[in-house]
């Protein structure tokens, strides 16, 4: 069974990632996260999709 994965905030992900949280919640919101906030709470999985979305705007920069 594998282990379960607390729910972060935006502001948590911003910090664990360090990244700027504009970019996170701008991220979350392309990523269909409908209203991102600061303290959103999202699932690891939404949060590893929001991670994702970043490292591609970033490659394609």
């Amino acid at each position: 069974m594998g282990a379960r994965r607390k729910p972060v905030t935006l502001a948590q992900l911003a910090g664990q990632e360090h990244r700027p949280l504009d970019r996170i919640v701008q991220a979350a919101n392309r990523c269909g996260i409908q209203g991102a906030h600061a303290t959103l709470r999202v699932t690891a999985n939404q949060a590893a999709e929001i991670i994702r979305q970043l490292d591609i705007e970033d490659w394609d920069r």
